[in-house]
């Protein structure tokens, strides 16, 4: 099979209530719309404890490949802002809304990328400061680096899989979790998941983890179906907010 795209999704499990520093998580998709044209989206998830984004913002999203065709830096406009998806109760107030239980926005931004020409190793990617801390990671850099790749050598038109589950799941500690992020694949190829390194820059260094845990094993006992994506797992008693980073690789059967 020929690989197509990779795309990271950064996601949080939280166990019980915690208070975070800036952003639990994010990821970058992007869709055809055109020869060599894709829309490109910036989605950065905030904690509302602590939160500083501002509307009107923009962000910059970094276009390059290793085919020595030109780079592009551009810049991502905002199209949401504070789009509350706390995995809260209906009734329960969060810190979105001046309430105590942990709340999360959603902020997205897009920009439409013109690629000048076809490569099988185009990355769009984006480093963003700040991580919350975490359980499983003891990393002094807090960066992140959400990215998505994409060959349009093989694949003129394609676009990356996406997903429908809010990516911040809560949960009790001790409580049997069964998650999907519900991902979606419009162009009828084979999606392969597994849990990878967390990033944390365009160097892609890996963040430290902490004794114990890796980018593999990012909470005790969790798997992942490499077919479906469908994390399992057992809370841990040891509470708090655990970095879980899965990589979605897309795959044209022909």
């Amino acid at each position: 099979m020929k690989k197509i795209i990779s795309l990271l999704v950064i996601i949080i499990f939280t166990i019980t209530s915690v208070k975070a520093s800036h952003l639990p998580g994010g990821n970058i998709t992007y869709e055809c719309v055109g020869p060599d044209q894709y829309l490109v989206t910036l989605t950065m998830y905030e904690d509302c404890q602590t939160g500083f984004m501002t509307s009107g913002s923009s962000f910059t999203i970094n276009v390059v490949n290793s085919c020595g065709l030109p780079t592009q830096t551009v810049s991502a406009t905002e199209i949401v802002f504070q789009n509350e998806v706390s995995q809260l109760c209906p009734t329960a107030q969060s810190t979105c809304s001046g309430g105590a239980l942990p709340g999360v926005w959603e902020h997205q931004y897009q920009v439409l990328v013109t690629l000048p020409g076809p490569c099988d190793s185009w990355t769009f990617y984006h480093t963003s400061c700040c991580r919350n801390g975490s359980v499983n990671a003891t990393s002094t850099v807090d960066d992140y680096y959400f990215y998505a790749t994409l060959n349009n050598l093989d694949a003129p038109c394609n676009n990356s899989p996406t997903y429908t589950a809010p990516p911040i799941p809560y949960v009790c500690s001790g409580q049997s979790v069964c998650y999907s992020l519900g991902v979606v694949e419009v162009d009828g190829h084979s999606l392969v998941y597994s849990f990878t390194d967390a990033l944390e820059n365009a160097l892609l260094t890996p963040v430290v983890y902490s004794a114990g845990y890796s980018g593999a094993n990012p909470i005790p006992g969790i798997t992942i179906d490499p077919a479906t994506g469908q994390v399992n797992f057992i809370a841990p008693v040891l509470t708090g907010q655990y970095l879980v980073v899965i990589l979605i690789e897309e795959y044209d059967a022909n």
